[in-house]
């Protein structure tokens, strides 16, 4: 409900006037104006009856005319006091974040990680966890990635538990391993 210094006067000087058909046809053009320097307002419906009812908060319910979509009846409350009223406070997790750039959902899923057994389901998820935790770190420090550091930054968010350093040759062991066999059952 920003229209300007400019409207607002004129609606304060319309409230000025004593012959009632001049404050009418003064509202109506005041109306027409607001519609004006808020184009986009025409767009949605009702639109007519939203600019009348601005107008009616910007004279402070003082403008005496004959409002041609609204009755004009001065509500209980007013409606700007109910726009100044702030909502509740949300309450935040009082724990700190060491690496904030990665954010509580990337420390949540360690500890979900921390967990979990060891094995593949484990270690896909740990993989998952150090392409979104690159993501973050790239878009952070506008650097390339630094894999070594995000590693040693999984360990330290895991106290030791997920101790990646060495990439993850476990993973890719047993999927050789695998392979080995299944080529072998193949061949014969």
């Amino acid at each position: 409900m920003d229209y300007g210094r400019g409207i607002e006067g004129l609606i304060q000087k319309a409230k000025t006037i004593e012959n009632r058909e001049e404050r009418n046809l003064a509202a109506q053009t005041i109306v027409e104006m607001m519609s004006r320097v808020v184009p986009r307002s025409r767009e949605n419906a009702g639109w007519k009856r939203r600019m009348w009812d601005h107008m009616m908060v910007l004279s402070d319910w003082e403008l005496d005319v004959d409002w041609p979509v609204w009755a004009g009846k001065k509500p209980e409350v007013k409606p700007e006091t109910e726009m100044e009223m702030r909502p509740r406070h949300l309450q935040y997790k009082k724990q700190r974040l060491k690496y904030r750039h990665y954010g509580r959902t990337v420390e949540s899923l360690i500890e979900k990680a921390k967990s979990m057994a060891e094995g593949a389901e484990r270690d896909e998820l740990v993989s998952q966890l150090v392409e979104a935790m690159k993501r973050s770190y790239n878009s952070w420090n506008n650097s390339v990635s630094a894999s070594e550091a995000i590693y040693n930054q999984l360990y330290e968010m895991s106290d030791g538990v997920l101790d990646y350093r060495k990439g993850f040759a476990s993973v890719k062991q047993q999927e050789q391993v695998e392979n080995k066999q299944e080529n072998k059952a193949g061949d014969e």
